[in-house]
């Protein structure tokens, strides 16, 4: 396999690994907050609310982990 078509493979396998890790963060933080919320625009819980925060961080923070690893191989 030539140099070019590595590279080309790696950057769009990075490409594709922040595009489903930013919609999942997306889609998670959204789906979290409708719920942490509630109908009434009140939210449920502040404990609700501060979990699904560290919960976005660590999955951040998984993602930039992620991509630090295949930058290094």
């Amino acid at each position: 396999m030539s140099m070019m078509k590595r590279t080309a493979l790696i950057v769009w396998a990075m490409a594709w690994l922040i595009t489903q890790v930013a919609m999942d963060i997306v889609v998670t933080f959204v789906d979290v907050m409708r719920y942490a919320l509630g109908e009434d625009g009140r939210p449920v819980s502040i404990i609700t609310f501060v979990l699904s925060m560290a919960a976005s961080i660590v999955m951040i923070s998984f993602a930039a982990v992620t991509i630090a690893a295949l930058r290094v191989n």
